[in-house]
């Protein structure tokens, strides 16, 4: 059985999307390919005043132009090669699209995530997950109750899942 985030072979799956995520990244893209769209012609009107060269504003234009195309070459290699995975209705292991509450043993605090595939640039979708992350690897496939040690950036540390809800629980917060 394949589990969520993980091939068969075990190799790691980098680019699986809820379609929520999907339509997401494309609003992104989108947006991205506009305000590129808007650079450049900046860009051309201020290097038709001068040379190009010297032109402070058509330095920057030229520099901002070049981000955001790095952008747009970056999502669409994320949509193109992604696995849409459909969340599954259920709550018995984590998976993509349950939300997890989690408690840190060392001092009792709480946090609230939505597990998802690719963690991009969408600023739309907050409080997520990625199954790729070292603590999104460490609950996929765990029940409520389990309490696991997971290596974080912080140091390594002891966590319980305390719940975890259905997608269709999920408002708003990214599946």
């Amino acid at each position: 059985m394949e589990k969520q985030g993980q091939r068969k072979d075990g190799e790691e799956i980098r680019n699986v999307l809820t379609p929520k995520e999907k339509k997401e990244l494309e609003k992104d893209l989108a947006r991205i390919i506009q305000d590129h769209k808007r650079a450049a012609e900046a860009g051309c009107l201020s290097g038709s005043e001068q040379d190009g060269y010297h032109d402070e504003g058509f330095q920057l234009g030229k520099r901002t132009t070049d981000v955001l195309f790095a952008q747009i070459q970056q999502l669409r290699l994320v949509i193109n090669n992604a696995r849409v995975v459909v969340p599954k209705e259920q709550r018995n292991h984590v998976a993509i699209g349950n939300k997890v509450t989690i408690r840190y043993e060392n001092n009792g605090t709480e946090a609230h995530f939505v597990i998802s595939g690719y963690i991009g640039g969408s600023s739309s979708l907050r409080n997520r997950l990625s199954i790729n992350s070292p603590l999104g690897k460490a609950l996929i496939g765990k029940k409520k109750g389990d309490i696991i040690d997971v290596e974080l950036p912080s140091g390594k540390k002891r966590i319980q899942i305390v719940e975890i809800f259905l997608p269709s629980q999920v408002k708003n917060e990214g599946v």
